[in-house]
């Protein structure tokens, strides 16, 4: 929880347009959603050639409502990838630190795969 706290503080303070879950006027609690919500996060560009190769890169996810609870369904499915044609592509893309607000994305390349981008599209349900 702290790793996705910590990477999270760090994804507002770069995101001007991002803006808290509304609070309740009665409650002052978080307004929660029962809704499924989904988006696309990717793992960002590599700059040089020579940072593309093994590439271990953690992006946070941000739901933009959060649940009551930690969502039932969570699915990823790759919707970009860009890679050298010289190399075998190999990327594997994991979800971690899974809870109501969110989930950290893990873009992970191995051995001599050169990825300079790839992305996937979320879908969370309760």
């Amino acid at each position: 929880m702290k790793i996705l706290v910590g990477i999270l503080i760090v994804t507002v303070l770069k995101c001007t347009s991002l803006s808290a879950a509304p609070i309740s006027p009665i409650s002052g609690k978080y307004q929660s959603t029962n809704q499924c919500q989904s988006g696309t996060i990717c793992m960002g560009g590599c700059g040089a050639p020579d940072n593309c190769s093994r590439r271990n890169v953690v992006q946070a996810v941000l739901f933009p409502l959060p649940y009551a609870h930690k969502p039932n369904i969570l699915t990823t499915g790759l919707s970009h990838i860009d890679t050298s044609n010289g190399k075998n592509t190999r990327l594997s893309v994991t979800k971690e630190t899974i809870t109501p607000f969110g989930f950290n994305a893990r873009f992970n390349s191995w051995h001599d795969s050169i990825t300079h981008q790839a992305c996937v599209d979320w879908l969370a349900c309760p």
